[in-house]
């Protein structure tokens, strides 16, 4: 809502007279005067250069138009230094206390979508796990056979890496107690 039309909407009867005076006072003087709308503009500073060079020359020759520019500004200062109402300390207490309630709302709701995220990944990982798991068979790749020196067709996979540990483990280190004793 405009200015002009909060101020038109709100008018008591001694404010309705007052602006039938002075748009009779207006018409008496001159037809040319401007609107309480240009007026209103010019204090707001929202006309463009060229208008507001206009408008302002009018107000600076045209003592109505002065007087109501001077009333709009008093009415603006009037509303710009009035106090401010303060919000009661139990409107504030319950704002408060809505903000938390609402917050922890938001927590738990973010929790639970979380959880539920978590449980699916689980169990689309567990499937996974499962499923690749029953259909896979067990082989012995090149590179392992050659790491562990057996002949992968002749021995299965467990008798492969139980060969392998053994010859590992019978091997003894040079600087071992053992091959110390027998030097």
């Amino acid at each position: 809502m405009s200015p002009c039309v909060f101020q038109v909407a709100t008018r008591t009867d001694e404010q309705r007279a007052y602006a039938r005076g002075f748009e009779e006072k207006r018409r008496e003087t001159d037809m040319a005067c401007l609107t309480d709308h240009d007026l209103h503009r010019l204090h707001d500073d929202e006309l463009s250069p060229a208008d507001r060079m206009r408008v302002a020359a009018h107000v600076a020759s045209c003592d109505v138009c002065a007087e109501r520019l001077h009333e709009i500004a008093s009415i603006g200062d009037l509303l710009r230094n009035a106090p401010l109402p303060g919000m009661a300390r139990d409107a504030m207490v319950r704002i408060q206390r809505n903000v938390a309630a609402m917050q922890e709302r938001s927590v738990r709701r973010l929790a639970g979508w979380m959880t539920a995220a978590a449980s699916i990944v689980l169990v689309v990982s567990l499937y996974a796990a499962t499923s690749s798991q029953a259909h896979a068979t067990p082989s012995v790749t090149e590179w392992e056979a050659a790491a562990i020196g057996v002949d992968v067709e002749s021995t299965s996979t467990d008798q492969a890496t139980a060969q392998w540990i053994v010859a590992d483990l019978v091997q003894i280190p040079a600087d071992s107690p053992k091959q110390r004793g027998q030097q």
